[in-house]
């Protein structure tokens, strides 16, 4: 259910749609109806409330107001299988909007597979969610976007910030929204589909852990690894105690009580 529409085009680039709801289910729920009843122009949904807002794998995302709640819609034209990109564009795409924001460059770092860190606590989560009826051809690509600016749960699985707590900083959800709309149409702009070698080496430039001893959960197991990089299609590299690579598509990575162990190989 949804109350108190507002446009916020002006908040956005030009030929962009942005529509702001006081309070709604989700933000990505939202932009998925319009992509089913609308022409998928980009626009930008943005929620000062979710009440089901959700992230990776089904858990839910704490949204009190105060927060930037946001989804973008739009339909690259692209094949299913050029999105691997996108996380990490998205990332840095966050990424420079909180230094915009005031966060030291240094602070800002990316975490796989799709969060980004103040100062080691997480501070934004990123879902991604596409539709696409052929393998050739996307229908539509959604990406929402959580940022703590007020407040962060007590309670998350990984160490949470807000750009308050961290900076000191009040910021107003339709300031970020109108860095990060900005941010994103530059990134998504210069995006070369055929080319991620320049995403990969900014992203691994900033990332959180790399060359360092990490505890991975997998759906079907759990260990430490060292994190050595990205693949050419976003897969994790990780290195084993015992010298071999191994690739990660998907996991959960939390630190570890543990020195950095040296190469074996």
């Amino acid at each position: 259910m949804t109350r108190n529409f507002e446009n916020w085009g002006a908040s956005v680039p030009h030929g962009v749609e942005a529509h702001f709801y006081s309070e709604c289910a989700s933000t990505n729920a939202i932009a998925a109806d319009y992509a089913r009843s609308n022409s998928v122009s980009p626009v930008w949904i943005i929620a000062g409330k979710q009440t089901g807002g959700k992230g990776r794998k089904g858990r839910t995302w704490v949204s009190d107001e105060g927060n930037l709640y946001a989804s973008l819609l739009f339909s690259p034209a692209i094949a299913p299988s050029d999105l691997n990109a996108l996380p990490f564009i998205i990332a840095l795409a966050v990424r420079d909007t909180l230094i915009e924001l005031g966060a030291a460059p240094m602070d800002v770092q990316c975490k796989w597979p799709n969060d980004i860190l103040v100062k080691g606590r997480k501070i934004c989560g990123i879902l991604i969610e596409s539709s696409a009826r052929s393998a050739s051809a996307l229908d539509y690509v959604i990406v929402g976007i959580g940022i703590n600016l007020m407040h962060s749960p007590a309670d998350a699985q990984f160490k949470a910030t807000s750009l308050k707590d961290c900076l000191g900083n009040r910021v107003s959800v339709q300031t970020a929204l109108q860095i990060l709309a900005a941010s994103v149409k530059r990134r998504l702009d210069i995006w070369n589909t055929q080319n991620f070698e320049p995403v990969r080496a900014e992203w691994t430039s900033c990332a959180w852990g790399l060359g360092e001893i990490r505890h991975i959960n997998t759906a079907g197991e759990a260990f430490d690894a060292k994190l050595v990089g990205l693949d050419g299609q976003g897969g994790l590299l990780v290195q084993l105690k015992n010298g071999t690579q191994r690739q990660i598509v998907a996991a959960d990575i939390f630190p570890v009580n543990t020195q950095r162990y040296e190469d074996t190989q």
